[in-house]
Formats: C-alpha cells, structure tokens, sequence
C-alpha cells in the first residue's frame, strides 16, 4: 500500500505527514480557527505545512490559509510561536 503524500500549504512541496505539521481549522464561537494539531487527532479539516522557516512565515500570508481552508480563517494566536520549536532553518 502507498503512503499518502500531503502538499504543504506555503510551498506546495509533497511529503508524507510524517514531514509535515498538521493545522486544524476549529469552531469557537462564531469564529473559523486554524490551530496547531501536533497528535493529529483533531477531527475537522486540516492542512499541512513544512517544518521550514519559511514556510512556516509565509503561513502569515494573507490568503495562504483562505486558499488551504478554502475559506476566511483566523489564526490562532499563539501559532506562530507553537511552530518555532519545530522549525528546520535552511542553513542548518
């Protein structure tokens, strides 16, 4: 059996989950929320980004997560700082 392939939502490069983070898009209140979802476990839509400095910048984009979610999302607001930790820097 083939192992699924996912595309990051910043660059479009193809990789197995295992190489990417998972964001979940949640429901609060009135409100679409993209959220980390490090255990993959959060049952709704979801989209993936590279672990790349980059990437994980370019997520601040506006549009880059309306295109993924196919919709206006908000971020969550400790996102950005959630992500630093998993950070691969090019020059590494």
């Amino acid at each position: 059996m083939a192992t699924p392939l996912r595309s990051c939502v910043a660059c479009r490069k193809k990789e197995t989950p295992l190489g990417l983070l998972r964001l979940a898009l949640v429901r609060r209140g009135e409100e679409l929320i993209v959220c980390p979802d490090p255990n993959r476990r959060i049952s709704s839509r979801g989209a993936w980004v590279c672990p790349k400095d980059d990437c994980i910048h370019k997520l601040s984009n506006k549009g880059v997560l309306a295109r993924a979610f196919r919709q206006n999302v908000k971020m969550e607001p400790g996102l950005m700082t959630f992500f630093k930790g998993f950070i691969q820097r090019e020059d590494s």
